[in-house]
This record gives structure tokens, C-alpha cells and sequence, in this order.
């Protein structure tokens, strides 16, 4: 069998990362691609939450990037725990949760 060019296999391997990518979002999304906050449907800026938080320390833990985050969700049968997001509702829950841990940390300071 012939070598096939590295173009074509990376290009096969981006169109695998984007059929998983839609899958989890799917999924996550109650069956649209849509963040679950406000209702923004450009894929481009939707993303997946951890919902009670950890996420970069779970990306860390698998050792790569958001790829294999979602072949890592494919093959766990799509745990809870994730919610699709846009990039700013993300934002804006990650300041959320910020603000409640300043605000725990104060309240057991004082």
C-alpha cells in the first residue's frame, strides 16, 4: 500500500476531530448545537463546560488538547457533568465561580 501524503492524513485526521467535536456537542447541547445559556448556535464559538468546574485540570490530566478531550467523552458513553457553552456565557460562569470562591475564602477569613 502507498504512502499516503501527510496533507491528506492530516486533513483526514481534522475531519475526525470535527465529526467527534459535533457529536459531543450534540450530546451535551440536548440535541442541537446551541450553548445551553443563551441559545448562540455559531460553532465556532461553542465549547464545552465542566460544569462544576476542574476543567483545566481535567484537560491536564489527559494530557492533550480539547481533540482528544472529546474522543475521551465518545469513549467514557458521555458522562454528566458537561454542558455546551459559547465562548462568552463560559467566560462570564468562569468569573461567576471566581467571585464565589473570593467571596467563601473572605467570609472564612473574617
Amino acid at each position: 500500500m502507498p504512502r499516503q501524503p501527510k496533507s491528506i492524513l492530516r486533513l483526514a485526521w481534522k475531519e475526525r476531530i470535527l465529526l467527534d467535536r459535533v457529536k459531543v456537542l450534540l450530546h451535551y447541547g440536548n440535541g442541537g448545537i446551541v450553548c445551553n445559556n443563551c441559545g448562540e448556535q455559531d460553532i465556532e464559538v461553542l465549547c464545552l463546560d465542566h460544569i462544576n468546574g476542574g476543567g483545566k485540570q481535567h484537560l491536564k490530566s489527559l494530557g492533550s488538547k480539547g481533540s482528544c478531550f472529546y474522543n475521551w467523552l465518545i469513549n467514557n458513553n458521555y458522562p454528566e457533568g458537561y454542558q455546551v457553552l459559547c465562548a462568552s456565557c463560559n467566560v462570564k460562569k468562569s468569573k461567576k465561580d471566581v467571585w464565589k470562591r473570593e467571596l467563601i475564602t473572605a467570609g472564612r477569613q473574617n
